[in-house]
């Protein structure tokens, strides 16, 4: 299977196409056994403090445009043609802190979190090992990366925050399934899934999906990080557009799951050492298939916009 790498200038695509064609898009122009939802996270290279009352949104988000990733993706290029306004992008996710200036005027007030059941999907941890895999709070920040990355690739996208993992990566499947309905029924036309739903009890999952479908909402879901190969639930499911890994000289990330028998890779994004917003005022760097994701769910907002 040749490899496709993700290129965001390519976007003079005709308008009035199903969204499903977002697949046709992306191929053509982008070059567990327990039911618990889980992302396998690589630890932030480093993590830098910025002082927020001197360096503001609007000058994040400029640096970013500056790391490798968005001269590989031709971002600034492709923002002479589409910026993702009015698309709605949801990205259903863990650790997010809102207050983050990279995210102010570019997130939805109608965010959720279910795994509590409110409004107000912001966990920026505990401070406690509630596992006892020595990995405590590891999923603080990672739903800021992600919307972070969104935003790269579509600045002027409305990121539609869901929190279906805890503060450690761990939820379950109706979390999940829950919070594609949710973006469902708020309108998102892009759901973003960087996380693996397990195979038992992933009918909800299914069903949710087959909603995603019938409603027209292209669902991303990132390939996974154990350098082995299979998709899951939501990457393996062919409605889906799963996205794996690439560095910054095109090179399949060692960690970037690949397909099995009968599923398909959609499309590679970069996904090593990206620059992004964490918490708490401070951008990092890091890598991962989930950010990858983000960065295709943001192609697919300048699809849409269309």
């Amino acid at each position: 299977m040749r490899t496709k790498l993700l290129c965001l200038a390519l976007v003079l695509v005709p308008a009035g196409l199903a969204s499903a064609g977002v697949l046709g898009f992306l191929d053509r122009f982008l070059g567990t056994t327990v039911n618990r939802l889980m992302i396998t996270i690589l630890p932030p290279s480093k993590s830098n403090p910025s002082n927020i009352a001197l360096v503001d949104g609007d000058m994040m988000r400029s640096s970013m445009m500056d790391q490798p990733a968005a001269t590989m993706i031709r971002a600034r290029e492709a923002h002479e043609t589409a910026t993702g306004s009015s698309v709605l992008v949801a990205v259903l996710d863990a650790g997010f802190d809102l207050s983050h200036p990279v995210l102010e005027d570019c997130v939805s007030p109608d965010g959720y979190d279910t795994l509590d059941g409110d409004h107000d999907p912001n966990d920026l941890g505990n401070g406690y090992d509630d596992y006892g895999e020595n990995t405590p709070d590891n999923a603080v920040g990672h739903g800021n990366f992600v919307a972070g990355m969104v935003l790269l690739a579509a600045p002027d996208a409305t990121v539609l925050p869901i929190r279906v993992m805890d503060d450690e990566g761990y939820g379950n499947n109706q979390a999940l399934a829950s919070g594609i309905r949710f973006a469902l029924e708020r309108g998102a036309r892009v759901i973003n899934v960087s996380a693996q739903a397990a195979l038992l009890g992933a009918w909800d999952v299914r069903r949710a999906l087959d909603d995603a479908e019938a409603l027209g909402a292209v669902v991303v879901a990132s390939a996974g990080n154990e350098g082995r190969a299979g998709l899951g639930v939501v990457a393996g499911d062919p409605r889906s557009v799963s996205v794996g890994a690439v560095d910054n000289d095109f090179v399949v990330a060692a960690f970037s799951n690949g397909a099995r028998w009968g599923e398909e890779l959609t499309v590679y994004a970069p996904g090593v050492n990206l620059q992004g917003p964490m918490t708490r005022g401070a951008m990092g760097t890091w890598s991962g298939t989930s950010f990858s994701a983000g960065l295709a769910s943001g192609a697919a907002a300048l699809w849409l916009e269309r």
